[in-house]
């Protein structure tokens, strides 16, 4: 059994066998259509002969059917069985498919099995291959026509006997040119086979040496053009090798000391990593603490913005205020000065008046002095001067009580005086009192106008710092989330650099692996 393996994985026997199945394949290929277009052909031949043969008795046939002539029908059946060899069987079917005439006497009466089964074709011909007592036959059907109408259909079943025969003698002639094309194919490509075979072996012994490490043995080029080129190749891939294996086994070496090298820097740029990782995470703690104090300040600074707007309405109340007051002030002071003015006024009049009592007390005292007189007088006239005496008693008690009016409406006068004085050196305090008082509104009015612009620059001030303390705890949190990223950066760096530094060392054990296998090979 091991024998039989070994010379079947024989190059030689496979390319032995390949060949041969080449050459059969061919062979078959070009045995096989020859075959196969004869075959169609012979058919086709005797389907025509059968279709022409109907044909030609198709007029005759139509007659008979037209007229009812069913015996004539049936001689003319049994007629056309006998003219050519290879009919099976002949039958004609009426419009509905059932045998009228038939070779086979057994058959009249029944259907036609293959009515409607092929589609008919040029002039209505139809044609089908079907199996007529264990052989193989191909029926064609004609159709009966009377004046143009279909009035039933002849049908002519043709076997293959003669065919079949035929196709075999060729089949026995083909066979046995493809067998004498296999053995001639076989003797004049043995030379070649062995050529061929006996340039792999060496380069298979060659390529063994190779595995065994051995890379200064070269192939002979010799043989055909292809052994040649591979003889060649395969030296210039060991000659490649040689200088690829030196290359190796340098760089190898050369690995081995990058790979610990750069194992110790990974190692001290992991803990390095490791240290930056602590310090960007208290870094973004400090940075979060600042956020939150940045958001509080914001905060306050809106509450003082607020209670600075809230004064500002206050303040500005109070400058309002503080405006109408001085309006108000300076009303009251016309109109105090207008009650001085009148004052003032009515004292001169009173004066006057005091100056026109006087003159009427000096009338009424003349005027008394005058009645007395005439009371004098009028009592030295006697009875003639009765009247007039009385008339100057009541004119003198008259001027008596003239005067006394006079003093009492000169007391008025004077008290009238006295109090106008006294009004008006009210007045004019109240005048100065209204000024100091309308002074001091201003003041104050003023007070409040600059309270307004403290308060308003305070505001502005507030507004600012809001501003500024909202972009900054803006700016504090993307200061923490760049640093949160740097964090997590760091952290993958830390973790790659620990897989870089594995990776190193496994490089270092592949170096040195590679320097084994490589220091197998002779250059």
């Amino acid at each position: 059994m091991a024998g039989w393996k070994s010379s079947w994985n024989s190059l030689a026997l496979r390319l032995m066998l390949s060949f041969t199945l080449y050459v059969v394949a061919v062979t078959a290929l070009f045995t096989i259509s020859p075959y196969i277009f004869v075959r169609d052909t012979l058919e086709e031949g005797v389907a025509r002969r059968g279709e022409e043969r109907l044909k030609s008795i198709q007029g005759s046939i139509s007659g008979y059917l037209f007229l009812g002539m069913s015996n004539s029908i049936q001689s003319n059946v049994a007629e056309f069985s006998k003219e050519l060899t290879e009919v099976s069987y002949v039958a004609v079917a009426d419009a509905k498919g059932v045998f009228l005439a038939h070779s086979d006497p057994a058959q009249l009466e029944k259907p036609w099995s293959g009515k409607g089964v092929v589609p008919p074709g040029a002039g209505g011909v139809t044609r089908r291959n079907a199996t007529y007592r264990g052989e193989r036959i191909v029926e064609v059907a004609v159709p009966v026509l009377v004046e143009g109408k279909p009035v039933g259909t002849m049908i002519v079943g043709l076997n293959f006997r003669e065919v079949d025969h035929i196709l075999a003698k060729l089949m026995r002639r083909l066979g046995l040119i493809g067998f004498l094309v296999l053995v001639v194919s076989l003797v004049s490509t043995r030379p070649f086979t062995t050529r061929i075979i006996s340039g792999l072996t060496r380069l298979g012994e060659l390529t063994r040496e190779v595995a065994r490490g051995e890379l200064r043995e070269k192939v002979p080029e010799v043989g055909f053009e292809e052994i040649r080129t591979l003889a060649r190749d395969f030296n210039a891939m060991a000659g490649n090798l040689r200088t690829v294996l030196a290359q190796i086994q340098e760089t190898g070496a050369s690995v081995g000391t990058f790979s610990s090298t750069f194992m110790e820097v990974i190692q001290d740029q992991a803990a390095s990593a490791s240290q930056q990782a602590t310090s960007v995470a208290e870094v973004t703690a400090t940075m979060e603490e600042l956020s939150r104090t940045s958001r509080q300040i914001a905060q306050n600074a809106e509450s003082v913005k607020e209670a600075a707007s809230k004064s500002v309405e206050v303040a500005q109340a109070g400058t309002t205020l503080g405006r109408e007051g001085v309006e108000a002030m300076a009303q009251i002071k016309e109109r105090v000065g207008d009650i001085a003015r009148k004052t003032l006024f009515l004292g001169e009049k009173s004066h006057e008046i005091g100056k026109v009592m006087e003159i009427i007390k000096e009338i009424a005292s003349e005027i008394h002095l005058l009645a007395l007189n005439a009371a004098i007088e009028s009592a030295a006239a006697g009875e003639h001067g009765r009247r007039f005496a009385v008339v100057a008693s009541e004119v003198r008690r008259l001027a008596e009580k003239t005067r006394e009016s006079t003093e009492t409406i000169r007391g008025i006068i004077t008290e009238i005086q006295s109090a106008t004085n006294s009004s008006v050196e009210a007045t004019e305090q109240g005048t100065k009192e209204v000024e100091r008082w309308r002074e001091t509104i201003r003041l104050s009015s003023e007070a409040f106008s600059e309270i307004i612009e403290t308060i308003e620059r305070t505001s502005e001030a507030s507004t600012q710092i809001s501003l500024a303390t909202h972009q900054q705890t803006s700016a504090n949190e993307q200061v923490v989330q760049a640093m949160r990223q740097i964090e997590e950066m760091v952290r993958v760096a830390a973790s790659k650099m620990k897989e870089s530094s594995a990776s190193a060392s496994r490089l270092r054990e592949m170096a040195g692996t590679l320097q084994e296998k490589a220091s197998v090979f002779r250059v």
